[in-house]
């Protein structure tokens, strides 16, 4: 494989005489927050306005008449779920070399999906392209299939 070997972090107890710093996840994860948001009122919602003005109708008042209906449409999203993860394994093993034992997956709660996690390390540069292999498939293949048609 040739890549370099992860630096093991080990987890030391704060002394009683410094305050114990908040762990990166927390800060990280507030700051996913904060931007979600940021996302939400930039982007989303004028998306939705403007797709209502130009429409003329709801963003959501086709959904009962795709097949399965609310529930179809969530199935559909949790099986593209699954196939996102599925292209960041792919990636990993066809890139990178990694063998099928070294991916896990686990339930994310905060997402409230699927994600796989590689246990082993590959190379930077497979692990980026595999990073961006669902936006290349799902992404850009969706949207340009879309121009065409």
């Amino acid at each position: 494989m040739g890549g370099v070997p992860l630096p093991r972090v080990t987890k030391s107890r704060p002394s009683r005489a410094e305050p114990a710093e908040a762990p990166l996840a927390v800060v990280a994860t507030r700051a996913h927050l904060l931007l979600g948001g940021i996302a939400v009122i930039a982007i989303i919602l004028p998306m939705l306005w403007g797709f209502q003005s130009v429409w003329k109708r709801s963003i959501l008042s086709s959904l009962t008449l795709q097949p399965g209906g609310w529930s179809g449409a969530l199935v559909v999203v949790a099986l593209s779920a699954v196939l996102h993860e599925g292209l960041h394994v792919l990636g990993w093993r066809s890139l990178g070399g990694a063998a099928w034992g070294s991916v896990s997956w686990r339930l994310a709660w905060r997402g409230l999906g699927l994600v796989a996690l590689l246990n082993t390390p590959v190379s930077m540069s497979a692990y980026r392209t595999a990073t961006a292999l669902p936006t290349i498939i799902l992404g850009l293949a969706v949207a340009s299939a879309g121009l065409v048609a």
